[in-house]
């Protein structure tokens, strides 16, 4: 077997790996079965205080040079979005930066949330994981193909 094979049989089984982590991971996030449409209203450095959960131990993006308090250019998306009349309001848990949340706040989002508890819900439903999932995907049946051909 050539150099050349064995290299591409490796690198197929390491993509193969991450297709399957991605894979994995998003098979186990929450189900959100429904889409309205909503609106970023604002940002916030802790997204488990301001949707009053305590079980969130994400980063803060704040930190202490000196005793002086300073913020970073990043943030997490408040939105707010309206379910059979009635209006929530969710800090979403994917920090992005704040020159893209002041840009989304002059257009409408789509909020995916679950019917049965509406007050579950995010912005980000894996759109990119799927797309990142789906090119190593295509990149380890290309490297297996041209593994076993060159084999």
């Amino acid at each position: 077997m050539s150099f050349g094979a064995i290299m591409c049989l490796i690198f197929a089984g390491i993509t193969g790996i991450i297709v399957i982590s991605f894979t994995i991971y998003l098979c186990s996030k929450k189900k959100f079965d429904a889409v309205v449409s909503g609106q970023i209203i604002d940002s916030c450095y802790n997204p488990g205080e301001f949707n009053h959960e305590d079980t969130w131990k994400g980063a803060d993006p704040r930190f202490d040079i000196d005793g002086v308090r300073v913020y970073t250019t990043s943030a997490y998306p408040i939105f707010s979005y309206t379910v059979n009349g009635k209006e929530y309001t969710r800090a979403e848990y994917i920090y992005i930066s704040r020159s893209s949340i002041n840009r989304k706040k002059k257009r409408g989002v789509k909020v995916y949330y679950k019917a049965s508890q509406p007050e579950i819900a995010t912005i980000f439903n894996g759109g990119i994981l799927r797309l990142v999932r789906n090119i190593l995907l295509i990149i380890t049946v290309v490297l297996l193909c041209v593994g076993l051909i060159v084999h």
